[in-house]
């Protein structure tokens, strides 16, 4: 029985096997090779691939493979189709590089997008595996045209931020590609005016298979390779990392761990070598022996300009709350170090940029970035620049008043423990504010013209660059009716390094860029003829209180007669504001003389003339309706006679030995010449009887020492001033 049940199992074998019934076709594809990474709409792109039949039987008869786009990993009925290719009979075994071509619909909207090939994609073929027939390629992008908006510009596709620092008129920009970096200039009104490349972007690796250094562009192709010494190999056993310290040395990096039974550890390997790799220092100051060794790690090693580097070690460390730290060491160049920071639960990130060093203190809610050409302050908001993410990571919600030094912005995070949360964007022009609200928008944003911030934001792959609220002509809200037709000659005033904060009422105002003392100040105005501010209310007064970054001089003084209040400017005392509750703030004084107003909150305290601060000035949009005088615009108003003080010269300017002071006097006047220095202290002073007859002074100035000095002229009724500078 036994026998004859094996011989019928051997006979029905071998009649299926006669039938083909275990003989299929198994077809698939891979290898897609040459798909570009950035596609247009309407091009035809050209690509290869392998077409396999894994079977053991040949495809035979007609069948279909069809190309589509899809969005994602997986097929969907979103997906659209892009080519139908019918082949057939294809043998057992693998046919490679097989040439396709799509065409990129024209109305295409996606950014991104892969292709998606499926082989015997209309069940033509019976196959042993019916599950194996699609294969996707690796994302690509889509570039649309870039279509222009008011208001917003482009640095270019697929550009990435990278910092900024202010220069005269605006700001440099540099932004990064792939394999580039790129410098461009734009103004407050974030029109950009150059762009030119800065450099091209090369790192270093090491190649352990082949014990090399070499140097590879951002396209991975090997630009240059040097041989390395065994021992970095031999005596090292770890992957390493490496970089060029400013000294032309080299420091190769790991980060050696221990297992039990020897017990958890880590340790921070720093191999410092010259030129030829010969090692120099070995560094293995940075342990963890807390038991959470084996995810530590170095999260960069960044050089500085002396020579040393910045090593950037995240540190496990279990606690009942957290479970890592962020070590930041600065090593100096001789080898000494000091822990500079550590933040429990926080990460720290440093970023090399063409402007220094940028370091984000967490991705909780916010990064600070230096824009300053300095890589040992990159803890300090210098350039005002601010990230406005707010993202919470499992331990509660961490926000933050997001207020802009020297700015009239602020930004207000949300309490949401979401990644991307809503945030709000205040700009005040000292009437309404213009709010602007947006969620998850996670770009940079920098002080514009006036009321107006700008923002970067990345729109179909292109980095992009906008003014709010968006005017291309004024930069202010389109909707809102000016406040005043001021003739003010703007560009004046900025000439004498001014900045303009805005207008309000039927004035404009300007801070000056430096600090100045009171002595100096009053020499200024007087020579052009233009006032320190006068506050007459409380609305005026917040206006000018969102453009501060530090204690700011206002018009009012008591400086004629103590403890009685007047504005520089003779107006009525309609308003104050000072600051009661301030226990550090400066108290009127037979010294303190001179009102200043605080950042902080708008209010008012006391200072001494010698202090050295910016200050206000405020210029009246017409005469009439504000009877505040006028910057001098070529001519002064109040002159109706040609006198010696008109067109008076100072020459040579600057002097080291001399100077000649020229009048042209039509009439045999009395004239007093006096020069006064910086701190408004008179050093010598003479009386010209006859100026018709005399017309020049020569004066000795080789015994004052080096500064800027103010000569005065004047007589009865008018008075003149210039400056010249001592060398």
């Amino acid at each position: 029985m036994k026998d004859y049940s094996v011989k019928i199992l051997f006979i029905l074998i071998s009649t299926l096997c006669s039938l083909n019934l275990f003989s299929q076709a198994d077809l698939q594809v891979s290898n897609i090779q040459d798909f570009p990474s950035v596609v247009h709409p309407g091009e035809v792109v050209y690509y290869t691939f392998d077409l396999h039949n894994i079977g053991n039987e040949m495809a035979s008869g007609n069948y279909t493979i069809r190309k589509y786009l899809s969005t994602s990993r997986y097929q969907t009925i979103d997906d659209i189709e892009v080519g139908v290719v019918p082949t057939g009979n294809t043998p057992v075994g693998v046919i490679e590089g097989v040439i396709g071509a799509i065409t990129i619909p024209q109305d295409y909207t996606n950014a991104k997008a892969t292709l998606y090939i499926v082989v015997d994609a209309d069940d033509q073929i019976e196959e042993s595996d019916e599950g194996n027939n699609g294969i996707f390629s690796q994302v690509f992008s889509i570039q649309f045209e870039y279509q222009e908006v008011e208001c917003q510009h482009n640095f270019g596709f697929q550009h990435q931020f990278l910092c900024q620092n202010e220069i005269d008129g605006g700001y440099e920009i540099y932004t990064q590609t792939e394999s580039s970096i790129y410098r461009h200039e734009i103004d407050y009104d974030a029109n950009i005016l150059s762009t030119e490349l800065h450099e091209e972007i090369t790192n270093l690796v090491v190649n352990h298979d082949d014990r090399k250094l070499e140097e590879i562009d951002g396209e991975l192709n090997v630009l240059n390779s040097q041989d390395l010494p065994d021992y970095l190999f031999d005596e090292h056993d770890s992957f390493k990392r490496v970089v060029q310290l400013t000294t032309g040395e080299y420091l190769f990096y790991y980060t050696l761990k221990t297992y039990p039974p020897i017990g958890f550890s880590s340790t921070a390997i720093l191999i410092k070598t010259d030129a030829s790799f010969n090692q120099i220092a070995l560094y293995d100051d940075i342990v963890n022996e807390d038991g959470n060794a084996p995810n530590d790690g170095i999260e960069g090693v960044h050089p500085t300009a002396d020579g040393g580097f910045y090593v950037d070690y995240e540190f496990n460390r279990g606690t009942w709350s957290n479970t890592f730290w962020s070590y930041l060491v600065k090593y100096e160049a001789d080898g000494s170090y000091d822990l500079l920071n550590h933040m429990e639960a926080y990460d720290i990130k440093m970023t090399e940029t063409p402007c220094g060093v940028k370091r984000a203190d967490s991705y909780l809610y916010s990064s600070v970035y230096s824009g300053v050409n300095n890589t040992t302050t990159y803890w300090n908001n210098n350039a005002g620049t601010k990230t406005i993410t707010n993202s919470s990571w499992s331990r509660g919600a961490y926000t933050s008043d997001g207020a802009f030094f020297n700015t009239n912005i602020s930004v207000d995070y949300s309490d949401s423990h979401q990644t991307e949360s809503t945030h709000t964007i205040t700009v005040t022009d000292g009437s309404e504010p213009f709010v602007y609200s947006n969620s998850g928008f996670g770009g940079y944003i920098l002080k514009g013209t006036g009321p107006t911030f700008l923002a970067f934001k990345t729109i179909d792959d292109y980095l992009t660059i906008s003014q709010f609220p968006c005017n291309p002509d004024t930069g202010t809200d389109p909707d809102q009716e000016p406040e005043s037709d001021c003739m003010v000659n703007v560009s004046e005033i900025e000439s004498l390094d001014f900045t303009p904060i805005g207008s309000f009422g039927n004035s404009e105002y300007f801070i000056s860029n430096n600090a100045d003392n009171m002595y100096s100040i009053e020499a200024l105005l007087d020579e052009y003829n233009y006032e320190l501010v006068c506050i007459e209310s409380a609305e005026e007064n917040e206006f000018l209180s969102q453009h501060l970054s530090t204690m700011t001089y206002i018009g009012l003084n008591d400086a004629a007669q103590e403890n009685t209040l007047s504005w520089k400017t003779g107006e009525a005392l309609n308003y104050l504001n000072f600051d009661d509750d301030c226990s550090f703030c400066g108290t009127n004084n037979e010294l303190n003389d001179h009102v200043i107003m605080n950042q902080w909150n708008g209010k008012w305290s006391w200072t001494n003339p010698w202090s050295n601060r910016p200050y206000i000035i405020e210029v009246a949009c017409d005469a009439v309706d504000a009877p505040k005088p006028f910057l001098r615009m070529g001519s002064k108003q109040s002159i109706t006679e040609t006198t010696a003080l008109e067109e008076f010269t100072i020459f040579p300017n600057p002097s080291s030995d001399f100077i000649n002071v020229s009048f042209d006097s039509k009439q045999d006047q009395e004239i007093t010449l006096a020069i006064y220095d910086g701190l408004g202290a008179k050093i010598h002073e003479q009386v010209e009887a006859n100026a018709a007859a005399n017309g020049s002074v020569q004066i000795n100035v080789s015994a004052f020492p080096t500064g800027v000095y103010f000569v005065h002229l004047f007589d009865e009724s008018h008075k003149a001033i210039k400056k010249f500078v001592k060398q």
